[in-house]
């Protein structure tokens, strides 16, 4: 590798969570699957989830709330769609 990248400071793997906010395709499907599946609300997440996709505080500080929300909301999405095929419905 040349040294400007084996050289370089180490430093964090961006996220896909920014899709949700900057593709509002992407942010309109999460929302769906998050919204209308069973995590959110198995987790005690649905009322942040659903604050951060309408936009409305919901009783959370915003804009400071917004990459933790955000990020969550990735997470739990990734649960949604990764659990119907690894989680049987008794462990659920």
């Amino acid at each position: 590798l040349p040294d400007v990248i084996s050289q370089r400071p180490k430093f964090g793997a961006p996220l896909a969570a920014s899709w949700m906010d900057d593709h509002p395709e992407f942010r309109q499907f999460a929302r769906a699957r998050l919204l209308d599946g069973v995590w959110a609300e198995r987790l005690g997440l649905d009322r942040a989830m659903r604050a951060y996709f309408d936009g409305g505080r919901g009783g959370y500080h915003w804009p400071s709330a917004l990459s933790i929300f955000r990020n969550t909301a990735w997470r739990l999405l990734l649960l949604e769609l990764w659990a119907p095929y690894y989680v049987s419905e008794r462990a659920a």
